[in-house]
């Protein structure tokens, strides 16, 4: 996370509920009862209610923009793709103040993270995920190839990491096996 945090001047910390009041609550704002959120450059994950879907989903609006620069054309079929997904509408209800893409983005990184986590909220979700896992391919080649740029990983075995092995991983993890 130091060296994630430094690449991409993002803070990432790791606090319980009762540190998040302490830290961030305000009279008009109780943050301690989120699974995880962004302040200007923090990240920060509740690790009273976090699941593996949070880092992964923050993970993932990292991701994004790499594949926006790169692909622009890719990046729109992404975007729009997450529309036709059957729980769009559900999640998108948790972002009011969203629209177009940027409402877009939140509900793939939603789903994103809830496929790596083995969280399904419909069987029809879970249909459209099997039928559309090429974005989510995409998506884990890109963060296969930021780690490997980012910690300088050679080992070809990293290539061949089950996908859901390496989203369940830490950075330590990752860096002591194949660092």
């Amino acid at each position: 996370s130091d060296i994630l945090s430094k690449l991409y001047n993002i803070d990432f910390k790791m606090l319980t509920s009762k540190e998040i009041a302490e830290i961030y609550n305000t009279d008009s704002r109780n943050l301690s009862n989120s699974r995880a959120f962004v302040i200007g450059n923090e990240i920060i994950i509740n690790s009273d209610l976090a699941s593996i879907a949070e880092p992964i989903h923050e993970l993932t609006h990292m991701i994004l923009p790499i594949l926006k620069g790169e692909n622009i054309v890719e990046y729109r079929q992404l975007i729009s793709s997450i529309i036709s997904h059957p729980d769009f509408d559900n999640i998108a209800k948790s972002y009011p103040n969203l629209s177009g893409d940027k409402l877009n983005e939140e509900v793939f990184c939603t789903i994103f993270g809830e496929y790596y986590a083995k969280t399904v909220r419909t069987q029809e979700g879970q249909n459209w995920n099997k039928e559309n896992k090429s974005w989510f391919q995409k998506i884990i080649d890109k963060i296969k190839g930021l780690f490997k740029n980012i910690f300088g990983i050679q080992d070809i075995e990293f290539d061949d990491l089950n996908d859901n092995v390496l989203m369940n991983m830490s950075i330590d993890n990752i860096m002591d096996q194949f660092g």
